[in-house]
């Protein structure tokens, strides 16, 4: 498990990621960072926004002997059920993956200000070098 930056201290960075925007319009994002540089390997992620959708596509080129792994982490409170190879939120929010990856949903611990932590659960997809997330919002309660 790998920062992008090495952080030595609360407030030291060093061997920080340069992170280049790609693309820059109203529904889509794109960026990449060097971050794993080191190791060989250039991330990319785009967002893409619909309607009731948003489109998350992580690609990862470099060195393939390296291990990935996509992790998503849902705001603590919210319930995350594993359903037919995709993920439903209590909120109504559904996630669907382009992958046939197992799926492990896990617990994260959350910083809520000084000294507070919240449990929260995250999704995390191992995938080779790219994966397409599906966001889907349809029906999500207020």
């Amino acid at each position: 498990n790998q920062n992008q930056s090495n952080v030595w201290g609360a407030f030291r960075v060093a061997e920080r990621a340069v992170v280049t925007v790609v693309e820059d319009r109203y529904n889509r994002i794109s960026a990449q960072h060097d971050g794993y540089r080191k190791f060989g390997i250039t991330h990319k992620r785009t967002f893409e926004f619909g309607t009731d959708i948003i489109t998350i596509v992580d690609e990862v080129q470099g060195n393939d002997k390296c291990r990935k792994e996509f992790h998503l982490h849902v705001y603590p409170g919210l319930e995350v059920t594993l359903v037919d190879n995709a993920i439903e939120v209590s909120n109504g929010i559904s996630i669907a993956f382009n992958s046939n990856a197992e799926i492990q949903v896990k617990e994260y611990t959350m910083a809520n200000g000084y000294n507070q932590y919240k449990i929260g659960k995250k999704i995390v997809i191992p995938f080779a070098n790219t994966i397409t997330t599906n966001i889907l919002m349809k029906g999500r309660n207020p």
